[in-house]
C-alpha cells in the first residue's frame, strides 16, 4: 500500500509553497506539540512516506514529505500547514533543529529532501567497527544486546531510551539494538499478527527480532513492574513529562489538555496559567476529571 500520488513536475512547480524565512506562529506551535507528543512510526513506504500513530489513539495517520507535505489528520486538512505529525517527522526522525529553514516549510524540493535524507545537517559520526561476535552467538544465531548509549533513541517513538526510562527489549537475531517494550507492542499489533510463534521483524534492521509470544510475556512483566512502581507512590505519573517546565515524572496532580491529547502539565505550571486557552483534565491517581479552562 503506497499512498503518495505522483504529480507531474510542471504541476508541482505551480503548487510549490512560498519560501519562509521564519516559522509562522501556527507551525511553531505544532513544533512545540510535536516535541511534547509520543508518536509511533509504524511503517515506511519509501524514504518520504510514513504511517504514524499517536499514543492513546487508534487511527493511523499517513504522512508524505515532498514539494507539498501532506498528512491525513484533521488539523492538516483544516489548516493546510505542517501539522505536528509532519513536524514530528522532520524534528524527531530526521533530527532537523527546529530553527533549520527546512524544518518549517510547507514543502521541500527534491534536492532539499535529498539533503534531509542524507543527513547533511547532522554532525559527522566517527566510524565505529562492528564488535566481533562471540562463539555462542555464531552457534545459535542470536546476538547480545548492545549497550544503550546517551544518544540512542527508540526506533518507533524516536525518544531517548535513557531519558524516558521505560522497559526495553532488543533485536535478538539481527542488530542487537533496544526498543521500548510498549512501543514494540504497538508496532507488532499494527502488523496484524496473532500466532505467538510468528517472528517479528526488527523495525531497524528488518531481521528477526524475536517471537510474538516472547514480546507478549515481556509486555506482561513490564506491566507488573509498572503497577508495582505506581503502588509504591500512586501520585507519581511515570513516563509523563510536563510540557511547561519539563519535569519528569509529574508528581501530585497531573493535568492533560482535553483537546491536544498528549499535552501534560504539572500543578505548578497550571497555576502559572500555562495553556489556559484549552480545557484540562486532571488526575491525582488514575481517574481523569474535566476542569474548566478558566483558571485563576
Amino acid at each position: 500500500m503506497f499512498w503518495c500520488t505522483y504529480v507531474p513536475s510542471c504541476v508541482r512547480m505551480a503548487k510549490r509553497a512560498a519560501w519562509r524565512n521564519v516559522p509562522s506562529e501556527t507551525v511553531s506551535s505544532h513544533q512545540d506539540r510535536a516535541l511534547d507528543s509520543t508518536v509511533f512510526l509504524l511503517r515506511s513506504f519509501g524514504p518520504t512516506a510514513f504511517l504514524l500513530r499517536e499514543d492513546g489513539e487508534t487511527a493511523d495517520l499517513k504522512v508524505c514529505l515532498g514539494e507539498r507535505h501532506t498528512c491525513t489528520c484533521p488539523t492538516f486538512a483544516r489548516e493546510q500547514e505542517p501539522c505536528k505529525h509532519i513536524c514530528w517527522l522532520l524534528l524527531r526522525k530526521f533530527q532537523l533543529p527546529r530553527e533549520h529553514q527546512y524544518a518549517f516549510q510547507s514543502g521541500l524540493s527534491d534536492r532539499q529532501l535529498l539533503e534531509v535524507l542524507q543527513g547533511s545537517h547532522l554532525p559527522k559520526a566517527s566510524a565505529v567497527g562492528s564488535p566481533r561476535r562471540t562463539l555462542l552467538e555464531r552457534e545459535t544465531g542470536a546476538v547480545c544486546r548492545k549497550d544503550v548509549r546517551n544518544l540512542d533513541v527508540c526506533p518507533i517513538c524516536l525518544e531517548g531510551l535513557l531519558r524516558k526510562k521505560l522497559p526495553v527489549c532488543y533485536c535478538r537475531y539481527g542488530c542487537g539494538n533496544s526498543v521500548h517494550i510498549s512501543c514494540m507492542k504497538v508496532w507488532a499489533d499494527s502488523q496484524g499478527l496473532s500466532d505467538g510463534r510468528e517472528m517479528l521483524r526488527c523495525p531497524l534492521c528488518r531481521e528477526s527480532f524475536g517471537s510474538l509470544q516472547l514480546l507478549r510475556e515481556q509486555a506482561k512483566n513490564a506491566a507488573r513492574l509498572f503497577v508495582a512502581a505506581e503502588k509504591e507512590r500512586a501520585d507519581r505519573h511515570l513516563g509523563v513529562v510536563c510540557c511547561g517546565c519539563g519535569v519528569e515524572p509529574i508528581a501530585g496532580t497531573c493535568y492533560r489538555c482535553d483537546l491536544c491529547g498528549s499535552l501534560y502539565l504539572c500543578e505548578t505550571c497550571v497555576k502559572k496559567g500555562n495553556h489556559s486557552r484549552h480545557p484540562l483534565a486532571s488526575r491525582t491517581v488514575s481517574l481523569w476529571d474535566l476542569i474548566s479552562a478558566a483558571r485563576a
